[in-house]
């Protein structure tokens, strides 16, 4: 195939893994999932279970913004920074 059809492109859309990540590091106090829904994620858990296969800590906490108007109980998913020292089960 030729290059100048664009066939192979190095430049691919963002997948819906690479928004979700993107979201989590922008927002220190996390993503509602409200929020994700708004950007049309309707499947974001399966995005954060793939981000945390890949390594990522997020942790999942309840969602307390009134602006949201919440009428069912809500959480908001938070990328926690990178551990720099585990600690070994000897230590």
């Amino acid at each position: 195939m030729d290059k100048q059809l664009g066939f192979f492109t190095d430049n691919k859309p963002p997948t819906q893994t690479d928004k979700v990540l993107g979201m989590l590091k922008e927002n220190d106090l996390g993503v509602c999932a409200t929020t994700f829904n708004r950007e049309y994620i309707p499947r974001f858990s399966a995005r954060i279970l793939e981000l945390r296969k890949q390594g990522h800590e997020i942790e999942k906490r309840k969602c307390f913004q009134t602006s949201h108007n919440h009428h069912t109980k809500q959480v908001r998913y938070i990328l926690m920074p990178p551990r720099k020292h585990r600690l070994s089960p000897s230590e």
